[in-house]
């Protein structure tokens, strides 16, 4: 529609930064694995710009090889946008957004819900995780985009926007939402890709 072909380069479970991580259905082996394999893919691609996201922080330990968590991701992050710069000259990385903090079934469906008890705080590890990211990027020429505002105003996130259901869990967003943003996000893009 935008004239651009998109190639997506994903693992679920793992991020694109060479970070150590436990996860329950993914081990580090299989990650490592597969950032390798991506990379090569990239170099392959040729592409024009390179779009990176990741859930921030899923599954690190609190310290690794003398790092903490937040030492460790903030390294990968610049590790890895500097290498996606020897690909591609144009780089976004997409901010991740929070998780909230109750299941958004069980506030919509209460008998006494409204619009002031369906809010969750937008204090997360994936807010704290962003604002790493964002520093992360400085001197590299990678963009970056807040995707928090596409589901909080100021420090709360709404779980109902109008007829709309924002969170399909704690941490995943509705279809119907994504859908409803998606044009948003593309007028940000356009410009970055």
């Amino acid at each position: 529609e935008n004239g651009f072909r998109v190639v997506p380069v994903v693992k679920v479970g793992c991020a694109p930064y060479p970070v150590q991580h436990r996860g329950k259905k993914m081990t580090q082996a299989e990650c490592d694995d597969f950032r390798d394999w991506s990379a090569d893919q990239l170099e392959r691609l040729d592409p024009d710009t390179v779009v990176s996201t990741a859930r921030g922080q899923l599954f690190m330990p609190k310290t690794y090889d003398g790092m903490d968590r937040d030492e460790q991701w903030s390294q990968a992050v610049r590790s890895t946008v500097k290498a996606y710069r020897e690909i591609s000259r144009r780089v976004v990385v997409l901010g991740d957004v929070p998780a909230v903090d109750h299941n958004p079934a069980d506030c919509i469906s209460a008998p006494d819900a409204d619009q002031s008890s369906c809010l969750s705080d937008r204090d997360s590890r994936e807010t704290s995780s962003n604002e790493l990211t964002e520093a992360a990027l400085e001197g590299t020429k990678a963009a970056y985009v807040d995707t928090q505002r596409f589901v909080c105003a100021e420090d709360r996130c709404p779980l109902v926007v109008g007829e709309k259901v924002t969170y399909y869990d704690s941490s995943h967003l509705t279809e119907s939402w994504v859908r409803h943003v998606t044009p948003r996000l593309g007028v940000i893009l356009a410009p970055l890709i």
